[in-house]
């Protein structure tokens, strides 16, 4: 095994030592928790290809999804104790990559949210991003930007929007669209009463109103007759 930075070119080293250099995240994540991770079991324990942090991440604020702040590998069996550093973790490579760590109520907002099983993601969530602007992606976004040591792109990564999220809308749209159309008959129905039987009755008011006032004319000739 090698523990190698970030930025080393691997390809210089031994061929038998290549597939097995490990970052000194993975140091310290073994010596904190006493327990020897296999090298594989979380992106961060290999060094990145490049120097971190990135410039190309100043930008990026990054926000995992409830309850998935464990992202060791589902085959990797980890202690409870193990698995409440997850976040520790988390916050360690977002802060590795030079990103920013949005959680709630945090003045800058998010633009990304990292998620590891999509069909998990509440609706409520889904209709956030889209209310917020929020690239919902998966975790295999972070684990490139750390391979590569800089941001790359998000277009293999998004995760595409749900089609139940689309009926939803399209739901809430027929029902707007149906109260609408109700409160516009409403004022339609009482428009045409007005001027029906509310109209007639208005025009006799003022009818006699007339008869009860005649015209100043009438009533004070001019001076000079």
């Amino acid at each position: 095994l090698c523990v190698a930075e970030d930025g080393v070119d691997v390809t210089r080293l031994p061929a038998q030592l290549r597939g097995c250099v490990a970052s000194f995240e993975w140091v310290r994540v073994c010596v904190a928790s006493r327990h020897l991770h296999p090298v594989d079991a979380f992106c961060g324990f290999r060094p990145s290809a490049r120097r971190l942090p990135d410039s190309s991440m100043a930008g990026v604020s990054i926000q995992a999804a409830s309850g998935e702040v464990e992202f060791f590998r589902p085959d990797v069996v980890l202690s409870p104790e193990q698995l409440g550093r997850s976040a520790d973790r988390l916050k360690a490579l977002i802060r590795r990559l030079g990103a920013h760590r949005a959680l709630k109520g945090d003045a800058r907002p998010a633009t990304h949210l990292v998620v590891r099983h999509p069909s998990q993601l509440p609706i409520k969530r889904w209709q956030w991003c889209r209310s917020v602007g929020v690239t919902v992606v998966r975790w295999s976004w972070l684990e490139a930007c750390l391979r590569e040591g800089r941001r790359v792109p998000d277009g293999d990564h998004v995760v595409p929007v749900p089609a139940r999220l689309d009926r939803r809308r399209s739901r809430d749209a027929r029902s707007r669209a149906s109260v609408a159309g109700d409160a516009d008959a409403r004022l339609s129905q009482e428009d045409s009463g007005l001027g029906g039987a509310e109209g007639v009755g208005l025009s006799q008011e003022f009818g006699c109103l007339s008869q009860d006032f005649p015209l100043a004319s009438q009533e004070f000739p001019l001076a000079s007759q």
